[in-house]
């Protein structure tokens, strides 16, 4: 029931999105498949697991394709924080980011999270002292945060974004 939602989303298959051949009906590939879950909202507080109440979907992804032994969850793109780059009802594959383990580079598109508010989409860039969270939309104004604001308000950058998923707008829309 899960599969032909996703298939439906995505306008394919349900016999595509598991690999399967629609002549012959064997599998194509013998690959592992990981499910992850996607997020519509999120907040720093919440569990990253499919049992969370605020899963939208399970998504079906082939693991060898995403090379990290973080745990990995998707989140549908809600707002135009990130337009014209990533447009609202895009799907952002994110690596949940272990605290004080994974580097952050320049460029990095990560979640940002301020207090326990809804997270937000950011473009990275590292100062000596902190980051800039840059949204791409020139109508919202980047932040500067050294480490001692990001201590104070309890910012936290939860994720790294890994794959995006665009859908092209249909004719005439």
């Amino acid at each position: 029931e899960i599969t032909v939602k996703i298939a439906n989303y995505f306008n394919v298959t349900a016999d595509y999105l598991l690999g399967i051949d629609p002549k012959n009906k064997e599998k194509v590939f013998i690959e592992e498949n990981i499910k992850i879950p996607v997020f519509k909202e999120l907040k720093y507080s919440d569990e990253i697991n499919e049992k969370n109440p605020n899963v939208e979907f399970i998504f079906p992804v082939v693991a060898e394709r995403y090379k990290t032994n973080n745990k990995l969850f998707a989140k549908i793109v809600t707002t135009d924080e990130m337009y014209p780059r990533i447009m609202i009802g895009d799907i952002i594959i994110f690596e949940e980011l272990k605290l004080g383990t994974d580097k952050i580079y320049n460029g990095d598109i990560c979640l940002v999270s301020k207090g326990n508010d809804f997270v937000k989409i950011r473009e990275i860039a590292n100062t000596n002292d902190g980051y800039v969270f840059n949204p791409f939309n020139t109508n919202m104004p980047p932040r500067v945060y050294d480490m001692n604001r990001i201590r104070k308000e309890n910012v936290h950058i939860i994720g790294r974004a890994i794959k995006l998923i665009h859908e092209f707008p249909k004719r005439g829309e």
